[in-house]
């Protein structure tokens, strides 16, 4: 008998659009295809690194996420970096992959681009014609109807593909890209953004583009209000784990809007890269910030260790620091919020990060300990308070016993 089992077509995979067509079951619904693939045998075959069209932190053939609050200078930095691919520059210390590039400009338009174009070219000593012949396809959307790359079933309330989609799909995959960057993602995305199906769906269809054209795909997008105290991650857990790579861009102190911290929140094939520091320049253009010599961030080091402890004793005094991470009494993140608020001057460096580093330090040292006291609900509240070195562990009773001891020193 012959099987009925077949492979789908790449449409089938995306809720084609004649699935309705479909032979009917005999419980009156359509028909569903069969998509499970042939096996895979991987006998024989050679292991590969995933390539990068930047080193370390954007991996070629993925969907990734560029995420910043609306200001924050995401499209002007992603467009030094298209020109940086076209030219075969420097960008940011990182040497991006030679080859052209396709920008989809949903946002700002040609004339906002022109001018910020004009200020990369002269930053890099060359003319706009130089990059437009290099490999540089810039695509005003501004003003472009039905450019939705998919759209919901509102029978099904699932997404499904749009005839721009195949249309993009095949133009990019024809122009042997090394990046492709979407400005912005809910320009093109209409399904809701916490709706994991949905997102996750999405970034399954922009996968299969970036595969087809062996690019890699940038979406920038503005994160929800949750999301700028998350890192940029917004919306459902779908668009965290659907992209391969995620880039947050945000402001390092609200005193100062010429600093911008760019973290690689995630790549899925590599080690994940540090954060580095931008400061913007008066062609409001983004530069490194050089990070501090050795002997400078010993210092700085040394100077977060003494704060923090003058810190710790202080409010440990007021009332109890929280163990979780994320808590309002959490040190790192409460002894940050000091820093900043005291306007320390000269002592910028006293971040959220370089507070974390020295807590971890202190609690992998066991200078710094956990405490812990039941709820009476069958929970565990933790509690951070002061060790005498590696192993320390008491109970909260044990502290305010030991606290109580005309011999206990804080």
């Amino acid at each position: 008998m012959a099987s009925n089992y077949r492979l789908p077509s790449d449409d089938e995979l995306e809720w084609d659009r004649e699935r309705e067509q479909r032979p009917h079951n005999g419980n009156g619904h359509a028909g569903e295809s069969h998509v499970l693939p042939s096996q895979t045998d991987f006998s024989g075959r050679t292991p590969m690194k995933t390539p990068h069209v930047i080193p370390g932190v954007a991996p070629r053939g993925c969907v990734g996420e560029f995420a910043g609050t609306g200001g924050a200078g995401k499209s002007t930095l992603a467009l030094q970096l298209a020109v940086a691919h076209v030219l075969g520059r420097d960008w940011l210390g990182f040497v991006p992959e030679l080859g052209p590039i396709a920008y989809l400009d949903y946002e700002d338009g040609e004339d906002i681009a022109l001018w910020r174009l004009s200020n990369i070219a002269e930053s890099y000593g060359v003319g706009l014609a130089e990059i437009m012949h290099s490999g540089f396809a810039y695509f005003d959307m501004t003003d472009v109807d039905n450019a939705n790359l998919a759209e919901v079933d509102p029978r099904t309330k699932t997404l499904r593909v749009t005839p721009f989609y195949h249309e993009l799909k095949s133009k990019l995959a024809d122009m042997g890209l090394v990046h492709v960057f979407i400005d912005t993602k809910f320009d093109v995305y209409v399904g809701n953004e916490i709706d994991r199906g949905q997102a996750r769906a999405f970034t399954r269809m922009l996968a299969r583009m970036a595969r087809a054209g062996n690019y890699s795909l940038m979406l920038m997008t503005h994160p929800s209000n949750f999301g700028e105290k998350n890192k940029g991650a917004s919306g459902s857990t779908g668009w965290q784990g659907g992209v391969r790579y995620r880039w947050w861009m945000r402001q390092v102190d609200d005193d100062n809007n010429d600093r911008r911290r760019l973290e690689f929140v995630k790549n899925q094939y590599a080690r994940r890269h540090e954060a580095i520091e931008l400061e913007v320049t008066a062609k409001g253009l983004w530069k490194l910030v050089p990070k501090a010599s050795g002997i400078e961030a010993a210092a700085q080091l040394e100077d977060a260790k003494h704060f923090y402890w003058g810190e710790f004793r202080k409010e440990s005094r007021k009332a109890r620091l929280h163990a979780r991470a994320g808590a309002r009494r959490y040190p790192p993140l409460l002894f940050a919020r000091v820093a900043k608020s005291e306007k320390r001057k000269g002592h910028r460096y006293l971040t959220r990060e370089l507070l974390e580093r020295v807590h971890n330090d202190l609690v992998d040292a066991g200078r710094i300990v956990v405490a812990t006291q039941d709820d009476g609900r069958g929970r565990q509240i933790e509690y951070l308070i002061e060790g005498h070195g590696p192993d320390d562990e008491l109970t909260l009773g044990e502290v305010l016993s030991a606290e109580t001891d005309p011999q206990y020193e804080r």
